[in-house]
């Protein structure tokens, strides 16, 4: 068994088991990987995710990490392609600040979103790898994913196609999970596999981009947020399992075409529950994130600007 960034024997015991897969440590670069690999595929996605949902939202702002980006703003006005788009949000706030986008997703439903809600057309349903075998070399002067490492069964050749598609000198912006942050990573069930398949800290994200020649040029550390701190609250008292169950129940009824406005009524309850929950949570959450603040603890994602050589 090797480690899937720089191929070293993983030896010793798992330090983690979920169903059929072990988490191991490489001891080369740091990383944390799950074996066996093997990337679910779209189909999962849209099965696990029940995307469709989304449309009961209001559109998405910008996250943190993608808002760490807008800041650095590199090669302003020029192409910029987002892999793992989703439904758009940051493609529409690249495009704001005078980017010329282009975004893919794996999902069907986040692309017909960005498209409707955005107006981006620019985009496509598709994998890195298909897109990349049919883009010319070089065709983009920047290129981000943010929270798309982590899903990958093999990122070093996930890489390769990032960097055939970045021009000499161009930049790439990434975020993934931190792992050292704190709640810890193994009380959250989406970073479980086939979900998540590697598992970053700082060091790691660092070694792996000199590995694979990337020059860094910014790296920041999220502080703990109120929200991840809810959400880690209705974690470990499970609340968040039956969301996950009532907003599959309700993508099923909505899939097959019974009660369709029943089922966005309460997929809006659901949403706002959470809202509401996230609120009610604020006496637990603002004290505990002081005290995170106080112990020097990490919050839930690293970011990294690097430059292609």
């Amino acid at each position: 068994m090797h480690c899937p960034v720089c191929k070293a024997v993983l030896r010793g015991e798992p330090i983690q088991t979920h169903q059929h897969w072990t988490l191991r440590h490489c001891l080369a670069c740091d990383v944390q990987s799950w074996h066996p690999m093997k990337n679910p595929g779209p189909e999962w996605y849209e099965s696990y995710y029940g995307y469709s949902w989304m449309e009961w939202l209001p559109p998405p702002e910008a996250s943190w990490q993608q808002r760490q980006y807008l800041k650095d703003r590199p090669a302003p006005g020029r192409r910029l392609l987002d892999v793992g788009c989703g439904t758009g949000a940051f493609l529409a706030a690249a495009r704001r600040a005078g980017y010329d986008v282009t975004g893919i997703d794996f999902s069907q439903e986040f692309i017909r979103l960005a498209r409707s809600r955005f107006h981006l057309d620019s985009v496509r349903a598709c994998s890195l790898e298909d897109f990349a075998q049919q883009t010319p070399a070089g065709s983009f002067d920047v290129v981000t994913f943010f929270e798309v490492l982590e899903h990958q069964d093999n990122p070093t050749a996930f890489m390769d196609s990032v960097k055939r598609l970045l021009r000499p000198g161009g930049f790439l912006a990434l975020s993934v999970p931190n792992r050292d942050r704190w709640p810890p990573a193994s009380n959250d069930s989406s970073d479980l596999p086939p979900h998540h398949f590697t598992r970053w800290n700082a060091i790691a994200l660092r070694s792996a981009c000199d590995r694979w020649g990337l020059a860094e040029l910014s790296f920041r550390t999220a502080s703990p947020s109120l929200p991840h701190l809810a959400v880690w609250i209705r974690e470990v008292s499970h609340v968040n399992d039956l969301g996950r169950s009532l907003l599959g129940q309700l993508e099923g009824c909505k899939s097959a075409g019974h009660g369709a406005e029943l089922a966005v009524h309460a997929g809006r309850t659901v949403m706002t529950a959470s809202q509401i929950s996230n609120r009610l949570l604020l006496p637990l959450t603002l004290p505990l994130k002081a005290l995170l603040r106080i112990l020097g603890r990490n919050g839930p994602s690293l970011y990294l600007l690097a430059r292609r050589g």
